[in-house]
């Protein structure tokens, strides 16, 4: 899966949960910039599917921090 595709999974799924317009834009830009770190710094574009699950921990800490 490309790491765009995750992020705007993300936003969409911060979205059904109620999040307001600001909280939406800074993950939006957390997300960017660890989207940039991975792919300058780790060379990493896609997350392979058996990440998937380390991807849906990582969102649910991402939305507990954020209540």
């Amino acid at each position: 899966m490309e790491l765009e595709e995750v992020i705007e999974e993300y936003v969409y799924h911060c979205i059904a949960k109620g999040f307001i317009q600001k909280t939406i834009k800074n993950k939006r830009q957390e997300m960017k910039q660890l989207k940039r770190f991975l792919m300058d710094e780790k060379r990493i574009s896609k997350l392979k599917s058996e990440n998937n699950l380390n991807q849906k921990a990582y969102m649910k800490l991402e939305n507990e921090e954020a209540l």
